[in-house]
């Protein structure tokens, strides 16, 4: 039994290893407010890791990160802090509408154009409901169950987008189906401030 469970602390380990040194490069970006470039896929994958026990036991995580992505001028703690919401909201809607079975998040990025980056979360969870979908970036709103969500993540999500970072944050959706949510960051720097 010594040789597998050497291996199994070995994985867990490099698991370990992997969460620390993501929330190293987490909670030490933006010492100052001023955008930089930033590797946006390196920012995905931090994300991916920081929210592992979010959707651990209701999804399967895949990713689809665009290899030649250019550096992107953006406050990566910022950026870092929509893909995490919109992560953890999709984890929340594939546990609520899969109730026990495995649902799929896939997080994507790519060349929207010359001019700007997309950053995509997909999940196949219920979808956005039709009654809502209008308030889904309003603060305060939520349709999780109470101690769940404080219905501030899309709000702040959006504001960091599209206020800071002068991009653009929507949604597709079908009930039933699922939800993907999309962000277009400018690849020239604009005064968010």
């Amino acid at each position: 039994n010594v040789p597998v469970a050497l291996e199994s602390i070995r994985k867990g380990l490099e698991h370990i290893t992997e969460i620390v040194s993501a929330m190293k490069r987490f909670s030490y970006k933006d010492n100052h407010a001023s955008l930089s470039p930033s590797d946006i896929n390196s920012i995905a994958k931090d994300c991916v890791s920081i929210t592992r026990n979010e959707w651990k036991n209701s999804a399967v995580l895949d990713t689809d990160f665009d290899p030649d992505l250019p550096l992107v001028p953006c406050r990566l703690s910022e950026i870092s802090q929509v893909i995490i919401n919109l992560i953890v909201n999709a984890s929340h809607s594939i546990a609520d509408f899969h109730k026990g079975s495995m649902g799929k998040i896939t997080v994507k990025t790519s060349q929207e154009n010359s001019s700007s980056i997309r950053i995509s979360v997909e999940d196949n969870g219920g979808g956005i409901p039709g009654n809502v979908i209008d308030r889904v970036f309003d603060p305060f709103f939520t349709t999780k169950k109470v101690g769940i969500g404080s219905g501030q993540g899309l709000a702040i999500s959006y504001n960091l987008v599209v206020e800071r970072h002068k991009g653009k944050i929507y949604f597709d959706t079908v009930e039933g189906e699922g939800t993907t949510f999309h962000v277009l960051l400018p690849l020239t720097e604009v005064d968010g401030s």
